[in-house]
């Protein structure tokens, strides 16, 4: 996790429209570590463009941007790919900005078992419209 990010400092952190983006890894930096992680998971599919690699704990969420231990390939197609997770990053990000949720809270729905709170949920989401990921924020 961020240690620059606390409950007491959201607002002057990551709900902050573009913070995510600004803490987030150059693709020099990640590219190299994502082909490397694909092997380490013992993907038989080890082409990169099919997966994003992705944050456990989203940034947007105070998860620590350059920890390895926090990213991992996740495959951008399936039942619980990526785009699904953003979707539930999303929908938790809103929830933590608007006070509904802490932070505590926030990230462990994505140190535990993301797919079950995604399934929880679900139906609570909006439009696919309002299901962007929140380090496009500005």
């Amino acid at each position: 996790l961020n240690p620059a990010v606390t409950q007491e400092n959201l607002d002057k952190t990551v709900c902050v429209g573009g913070w995510s983006k600004k803490q987030r890894p150059s693709v020099s930096w990640t590219a190299p570590r994502e082909r490397e992680s694909i092997k380490q998971y013992g993907y038989k599919d080890t082409d990169p463009s099919h997966y994003e690699y992705d944050h456990r704990v989203p940034i947007s969420l105070s998860g620590a941007p350059r920890d390895t231990l926090n990213l991992w390939p996740q495959r951008l197609t399936g039942e619980y790919n990526a785009l699904i997770k953003d979707r539930l990053e999303y929908k938790v990000y809103r929830d933590l900005c608007a006070g509904k949720t802490t932070l505590k809270e926030a990230q462990n729905i994505f140190l535990g078992e993301w797919t079950e709170a995604y399934d929880d949920i679900s139906e609570t989401f909006g439009s696919a419209e309002e299901a962007i990921d929140p380090d496009d924020i500005e």
